[in-house]
């Protein structure tokens, strides 16, 4: 089976080599891409070279499926609970401010840092939770994302910002304000190579009994 894995740049630089040791009997390419935007041209054509294609984020796989018919199945790499805690484990180790959160996860995951306050006897009350507005998803996307990020930080210095799309980690990165990526563990992505190889067999499997 060979399965494509459609990765932001500067990412997985030490997590190549372990999935690829993990999985040796799967061929796993990794098509990594500067800006979402570019993954239609990039991967136009070549989906028939792959069974599968996995991204790293929904609002990723959306706009491509916007752009390209998919001819074979597409996965979104979650980040699980466990990826959540790890980054407030980060937060809590870095000294950055945990109660006041700026951030663009979406809310389910939000949820999921709530019940870990919760769980930590960390009163809600104490916890301040900053959404930007709902931008519509285009080539400019980023950029108001990126602004509304830099006019909190000009007013609240003492915040932490997290957001789970690379473009706007780079772009805050170079402008030198403190910024994490909720991106998906080495748990998550292994455990999305497995589904989709599950999934394979068993196609395969029905396939040669009819």
């Amino acid at each position: 089976m060979r399965i494509a894995l459609l990765v932001p740049e500067k990412m997985l630089s030490t997590e190549i080599t372990l999935l690829k040791e993990k999985f040796p009997e799967l061929l796993l390419d990794f098509i990594f891409y500067s800006s979402v935007f570019k993954i239609p041209n990039i991967f136009s054509g070549q989906q028939k070279e792959y069974d599968a294609v996995l991204f790293f984020g929904k609002t990723t796989l959306n706009y491509v499926a916007s752009k390209l018919t998919p001819t074979i199945p597409w996965y979104v790499i979650p980040r699980d609970t466990a990826s959540l805690l790890q980054l407030l484990f980060k937060i809590s180790l870095t000294g950055y401010n945990l109660y006041r959160l700026v951030t663009d996860m979406p809310e389910n995951e939000l949820t999921i840092i709530k019940d870990a306050y919760s769980e930590s006897n960390i009163p809600l009350q104490k916890l301040t939770l900053i959404q930007p507005p709902t931008f519509i998803f285009d080539e400019v996307f980023y950029n108001h994302l990126t602004d509304f990020y830099i006019n909190d930080y000009k007013h609240n210095t003492n915040s932490t910002y997290i957001t789970i799309y690379s473009d706007v980690y780079k772009k805050l990165q170079n402008r030198g304000i403190p910024i994490l990526f909720a991106s998906s563990s080495l748990t998550d992505i292994s455990n999305s190579i497995e589904k989709a190889h599950t999934n394979f067999l068993l196609h395969a499997s029905r396939e040669s009994q009819i």
